[in-house]
């Protein structure tokens, strides 16, 4: 992934802000596999804009 590519991709902080959740419990649900998400390095999460956005849009669903 290109520098640029990366520079799209959201952090945990920010994915927190967005779900209106703590951090922590971000990364609890990535490792539960709630969440998708990219493992960049050994600490590093980012997540896709749009994956977030179709998984959102997938739970909303789920409660229609």
């Amino acid at each position: 992934m290109s520098a640029a590519g990366r520079r799209d991709l959201l952090t945990v902080a920010e994915v927190a802000r967005l779900l209106k959740l703590a951090p922590k419990t971000v990364r609890k649900w990535v490792r539960a596999g709630k969440l998708p998400a990219l493992h960049i390095e050994a600490q590093v999460i980012r997540f896709n804009p749009d994956k977030i956005e179709r998984w959102l849009r997938g739970r909303e669903d789920a409660w229609s």
